[in-house]
Parts: C-alpha cells; sequence; structure tokens
C-alpha cells in the first residue's frame, strides 16, 4: 500500500484530476460554466485574456489544454473531456497543447499558483512545453511558495522518487508535511505510509495512525474521486488496530475499518472480516459470514481467501467443497501470502498453522526432489494437535506417501492421523481407513472394519467407495455383513454427536518422520549478508548434516572452520539475507546492558524465537577465565551459539553456557542464581579473520535507536541450527 500513490500512472492520474477539478468546480459544485463563472463567450474569454486578465488567461490555457467546454452532469461524462469529445459553446474548441502552454505560460508569468503548477507539469510532460525537469521543479516550485497544496505534494513525490531531482526522502517529507496541513489527501497518505516505515524520519507509528485516521475519516461518506485512497487507510487503520501497532490493539476498532474498506470492494479487508467472523474478534462469531467474505475477496483473485475457504469449509460440515477449494488453493502462486498466515499461526490459531504448512508445502513439491521440512511438519503437527482435521489428514498423507514427500513412511503413524481425523468429522479419512483395513497397512487386517468404513464413504457419494464397498463384501459372511454396518452406523452416530469412537491409537515412534534424525539444536546469527554465520561448535560437532531454519525457509549448511577448543564454528548457506555487526573492540563494561535472541528448548517451548535480557556481572568467566563473561541474561539449553548483543544490536559475545548447578553445589554448598556465560566476540572475529570472504563482508557497528527497532532489526539475522546424527 506504500507505493499507492507513487507510481506514474497513479500520478498522471491525479495531475489529470486536479485539473478537471479547477474546471468543474466554481464555488464548490459541480455546474456549467456560464451559470457560475460569467457566462463569455470563448471569443470573449480569449479578448479578455490578450487584454492580459490573468484568470482568463489561465482558464483558457487549461481549456486548450484538455479540450473542456459545456456543462458536466456527472463524472463519467467529465471524463470525456480528457479526451476532448465535449467542447466549450456550440463551435467546440479543439484541444491544442501547444495553444495551451501560450496562455498558462502569460498567466504564470502574473504569479498565478495554479498555472504556474499547471506549467510546472508540462515541462515535466513535455506536453504543451519542451520536456525539462529544471524548469519544471521551478515553476511547481513557485506555486509552492504561494502555498498551492498540490504543488507541495508534487514536490514531494519528486523527491521520493527521484523524478525529475535526486531522490531525497527528508526533502519529500517536508513537503508532504506541507501539503498535508493544508488538507491535501495524496500527501496525508504519503506521510502515513512515510511515518509508517521510517523513510525520512525516524519511524514513529504512532504518527502514522493519526495521518491513516484523518484520510481513512475522509473516505466516510465522502467523494467517490478519492475512495481508492480512503479506503486503502480504513483497511490499513483496521490492520494496526488488529495488531496494535501505534495504537492500543483493538478488534473491535479493526472490525469497524475492514467493514467499512470491505463494503466498498477492498479484497484484502474482506480476507481480514471474514477472519475476524471465524474467530469471533470484534464481532460476534459467524462462520458462514466467514465464508460470505472470504469467497468476495476470492471472486476478485485473493490467494489468501482462495486457502481460506478450502479450510473453512472443513469446519462448517462441508467436506465435498473441501478437495475443489485446497486444488485451486495449491495451484495458484500463493507463496506472497505466507506472512499474512504467519502472524496468525504465531497466535496459536490451528486454521493458520494449517494454511502456512500448505503454503510451505506447495513451495516443496516445485523441486524436482521433493523434500519436506522440519518447518512445514512442524506446522502441521502444531495445528493437528490441536484436534484440526485437516492437519490430521495431511499428516497421515506424509506418513503414508513417503515416496511423493521424501519423507520416512510410517503406516503406522499415518493411520493413528486418520483416525484422529475420522474422530472430527472428515470424510476423507473414510477411504484411508477402509483401504488400510482392508490391506492390513498400520494395523491388523480387518475386512469388516474395511466395509463398515467404506459403507460411511458410499454414504458421503464417493463413487470408488461404493465399488471397493461391493467388492469386500462378496468375501464376508453374512455374520460379519451384519457386524459391519453396525460398526458403521456406530461411528456414524460417534461421529456427528462428536463423541469418542472408544479407538485410542498411540505411536511407539519419534515424532521426526524425517531422515536422518535431528540429534540437537542450537542458536545461530549471520554476519555477512552473503550468507556467514557463527554459532557453537559443540552444537553440530559430529553432525552428518547441518541444516540452517529461518522463519521460512531451511537452508543446508556447510562447516568452514572450527575453533574446538574456544568452541567456535563457521558455517556458510547460499542466498541473501540480513545480517549483524561486530561491536567495536573494548566497548563492553561491567554493567552493560546486554540481550539475547535465541531458541531454548525449542521441543518445550516452541520454535518461535525468544529474547531474555540482563547485565555484564564480570569481565572474566568461570574461575575468572579471560574469554568469556559472566552474564545475568537468562538462557537455556537451545541458546547456545546465539548472539550475546549491546543495546545497539551488535555483537559482544557468543552464549556458550550456564552455570551447572551440581557443579556448583559440590563446590559452595548453594545453589546458583542465574550465572551464565559468553565466549567474547573477538576470539569468533579472530576465526573469521582467517576467511577472506567473510572478513571482507563484516558489517560496520550501528547508532543507537530505539530498543523495539533494534530487536526488529536483529531477529533477522538470528537463526536455529540443526545438526543430524
Amino acid at each position: 500500500m506504500s507505493d499507492q500513490l507513487t507510481n506514474g500512472k497513479t500520478m498522471n492520474i491525479m495531475r489529470v484530476s486536479s485539473l478537471l477539478l479547477m474546471l468543474l468546480f466554481c464555488v464548490g459544485t459541480v455546474q456549467s460554466f456560464a451559470e457560475d463563472c460569467d457566462p463569455y463567450s470563448f471569443e470573449e474569454l480569449t479578448q479578455k485574456a490578450e487584454q492580459g486578465d490573468v484568470g482568463a488567461q489561465y482558464l483558457l490555457g487549461t481549456m486548450y489544454y484538455i479540450g473542456k467546454g459545456g456543462i458536466v452532469p456527472d463524472f463519467m461524462a467529465a471524463s470525456k473531456w480528457v479526451k476532448g469529445t465535449i467542447y466549450y459553446d456550440e463551435k467546440g474548441i479543439k484541444q491544442d497543447i501547444n495553444e495551451a502552454g501560450k496562455w498558462v505560460k502569460k498567466a504564470a508569468d502574473q504569479g498565478d499558483s495554479d498555472a504556474q503548477y499547471l506549467l510546472g507539469n508540462m515541462y515535466y510532460d513535455g506536453q504543451g512545453a519542451p520536456q525539462d525537469f529544471k524548469e519544471a521543479r521551478e515553476w511547481i516550485g513557485k506555486a509552492a511558495d504561494q502555498g498551492n497544496a498540490d504543488a507541495h505534494y508534487f514536490l514531494g513525490w519528486m523527491h521520493y522518487w527521484g523524478k525529475g531531482t535526486k531522490q531525497d526522502f527528508k526533502e519529500a517529507i517536508k513537503w508532504h508535511k506541507k501539503a498535508a496541513e493544508l488538507g491535501h489527501i495524496y500527501s496525508q497518505l504519503a506521510l502515513a505510509n512515510m511515518y509508517f516505515d521510517g523513510k525520512g524520519v525516524q519511524q514513529d507509528k504512532e504518527e502514522a495512525v493519526k495521518w491513516y485516521k484523518k484520510v481513512a475519516e475522509l473516505g466516510v461518506g465522502g467523494k467517490q474521486s478519492i475512495q481508492i485512497f480512503t479506503t486503502s487507510s480504513q483497511y490499513k487503520l483496521g490492520s494496526l488496530y488488529y495488531r496494535g501497532e501505534g495504537i492500543s490493539q483493538s478488534y473491535k476498532e479493526a472490525a469497524k475499518w475492514y467493514k467499512i474498506a470491505a463494503e466498498k470492494g477492498d479484497a484484502s479487508a474482506q480476507y481480514e472480516l471474514g477472519w475476524l467472523y471465524y474467530i469471533g474478534g470484534g464481532v460476534v462469531q459467524d462462520k458462514k459470514k466467514a465464508v460470505k467474505w472470504y469467497r468476495k475477496a476470492a471472486e476478485q483473485g485473493d490467494d489468501k481467501s482462495i486457502l481460506a475457504l478450502g479450510i473453512l469449509h472443513a469446519t462448517v460440515g462441508d467436506d465435498k467443497k473441501i478437495e475443489q477449494w485446497l486444488e485451486l488453493a495449491v495451484t495458484e502462486d500463493i507463496t506472497k501470502t505466507i506472512e499474512w498466515y504467519q502472524y496468525e499461526a504465531d497466535q496459536g490459531y490451528a486454521e493458520a498453522q494449517f494454511g502456512l504448512a500448505l503454503l510451505f508445502l506447495k513451495r516443496e513439491l516445485k523441486n524436482e526432489t521433493p523434500q519436506i521440512s522440519n518447518t512445514t511438519i512442524t506446522w502441521v503437527r502444531k495445528a493437528a494437535e490441536q484436534d484440526f482435521a485437516l492437519a490430521q489428514f495431511l499428516l497421515g498423507e506424509l506418513y503414508s506417501n513417503s515416496e511423493d514427500f521424501g519423507v520416512a513412511q510410517n503406516k503406522r503413524e499415518a493411520f493413528k492421523w486418520y483416525w484422529n481425523a475420522l474422530n472430527q468429522g472428515l470424510s476423507l479419512a473414510r477411504e484411508k481407513l477402509a483401504y488400510m483395513y482392508y490391506k492390513g497397512e498400520g494395523t491388523i487386517q480387518n475386512e469388516t472394519m474395511a466395509y463398515a468404513l467404506w459403507s460411511l464413504a458410499a454414504v458421503e457419494g464417493h463413487e470408488n467407495a461404493k465399488k471397493s464397498r461391493d467388492r469386500v463384501a462378496k468375501k464376508l459372511s453374512k455374520e460379519e455383513l451384519k457386524q459391519g454396518r453396525k460398526i458403521a452406523a456406530d461411528l456414524l452416530r460417534k461421529i456427528d454427536n462428536k463423541e469418542p469412537t472408544n479407538l485410542t491409537i498411540k505411536s511407539k515412534q519419534k515424532d521426526t518422520i524425517t531422515e536422518p534424525e535431528v540429534s540437537g539444536s542450537g542458536s545461530a546469527f549471520i554476519i555477512t549478508n552473503n550468507g556467514y554465520i557463527v554459532t557453537c561448535y559443540h552444537v553440530i560437532k559430529d553432525a552428518s548434516k547441518i541444516v540452517i531454519s529461518t522463519s521460512n525457509k531451511e537452508y543446508p549448511a556447510k562447516l568452514i572452520r572450527a575453533d574446538k577448543l574456544n568452541d567456535i564454528a563457521l558455517l556458510k548457506i547460499d542466498g541473501a539475507f540480513s545480517a549483524l555487526s561486530f561491536a567495536s573492540r573494548n566497548s563492553v563494561k561491567m554493567g552493560s546492558d546486554v540481550f539475547t535472541i535465541g531458541y531454548p528448548n525449542p521441543i518445550m517451548q516452541g520454535v518461535n524465537q525468544k529474547l531474555t535480557e540482563g547485565d555484564i556481572n564480570a569481565l572474566t568467566g568461570y574461575q575468572d577465565d579471560i574469554r568469556l563473561y559472566q552474564i545475568s541474561v537468562p538462557v537455556q539449553s537451545g541458546n547456545s551459539g546465539g548472539a550475546l548483543l549491546n543495546e545497539n544490536g551488535d555483537v559482544v559475545g557468543i552464549i556458550v553456557s550456564m552455570l551447572k548447578a551440581e557443579v556448583a553445589f559440590k563446590i559452595t554448598g548453594n545453589m546458583p542464581q542465574n550465572v551464565n556465560y559468553a565466549l567474547k566476540s573477538t576470539y569468533a572475529q579472530a576465526l573469521i579473520d582467517t576467511v577472506a570472504e567473510a572478513i571482507d563482508s563484516l558489517q560496520k557497528p550501528h547508532r543507537k535507536k530505539a530498543f523495539g527497532e533494534v530487536v526488529e532489526r536483529v531477529k533477522k539475522s538470528v537463526v536455529m541450527v540443526l545438526a543430524y546424527e
């Protein structure tokens, strides 16, 4: 959305709109030139212009510029003027750009700010005047000096994009501020975007909210011509309320603004409103309304909603449409929607976790040799463990169809997850389970159970299930058929009433389904944009394979250098990344504030990053080891290899260990309280100095910024390292 005001096409539309408004509005209403602007004929208007009347010169120049004339009863008719198809008076005026330039120049020379602004546009476009960016900047600047809001906006636009002048965000925001304070809606929105993105000004989301609100409120019952801009602000304001960015979080306010934008046809707002109806956020929970809004967005080609519809049909009992929507969803190019699902997945919503897994799965299956990542498995499992039926079914598919997904086959696990999906009422699982009973895969062979489950699937109209049911029925005795029908009826009743089926299957296998298995994990941090990474050597020692896991992708890593004595490893992955910098040498003092971001105890605490803060307690470590800092930052297993950072987000050390309680107790008789150690960063730098490519790519230390901004930057460079046995 931040680019909405800034592309050339939109800019031209707004400039033409400004010209039209100058001609259309003479006392604030759309009326004929003859009624409100004095009834001069074309000849009389020309005569007044030749006599030096500035207003006549400007109006005549504008008329020639766009071929304007006559009464305009509505907006559509106004658009005809641009083509020169309506003419002034019955004789009409033929569009003549050069003649326009002559008269506008006369008015501009006499100081008319509107004429100066229009003349600047002519020089900029090379229409009615030779293209000359310097002249354009000069004339638009003269109009701006007289307080012309359009000129202020145009100068802001030029500086933002470097059009006709050097790109300069600070200059851009200066001019947008002037225009915004004069009520210029386009500059108000541009200002909101720049404050939100931190371009040309320190990022200030509260200030961004203020300007988004101004624009959003203009669109409530406002003019049609500004709806495209106000609607985008209404959607953005809803998003800020939803996430609590720059303003107190309020689902109710988020729903209010999403609804206003959604009713105007904004697909993203329709998606978000559908989500709020689904979870009951700020509105009364209503899954049918959720489907309604998702469908509206999907009809506009919104990928997020196409995927959501496939998921939601499962939750409102419309199983027949599940496969249809999911097939459509995963055949579209929807990887750009990952960030939308990531946010809700991080909040713990099973539907979003499953949607995110599907997006990752789509990307991974594009490879010539499909290999499902641990990240994908993690998100599927999170959703499945919350009893989300489609996720349970997908886990069954992954375990059952190993040749298609590059994972270790485990029919017993497949059977377990298919049955769990059946318990949730998912009819897709019925045929899968019937086949497994029939073949004795993942369970003891039982043709009576196969008959019962194929019978349930046949009820849903599955033709293949009917054929399979009839085929197995020929093998069963009358007593077995009777028993099968009873089992089917009993299962159907229990599923419909959401009662347990009394079939509990516990897996004796480990949850990891990729081979080889993960033997350990730790934290690590990227130090160059081309993928050099630092971690602790003990994290990856003896690993047959090393994998680096980011928030949305996994990368195979190579061990480049190792310092076993100091427990440091330098790894390398391919790609372009955000990198951390090392702090200046000798910048750490006792009592300095420090923090770390890492992945402690991922099995128990999850795979999302965790931040902990503390101080430098001592400039030496255990038994005065000069290589270490003693720190009060809380660390746990999994933090090893993570960066210890100063308040600027620069690396001062590497988390290496915590004082073991049993050792300390044996020596001192007391239990230690939060005593941990970090290796000084100079030892890591010494290892890096042996790799020319790495040392040449190191970043310079950062300047101090707000802690929240520092954390957001650092998070992008902190990764999880997985060691495989």
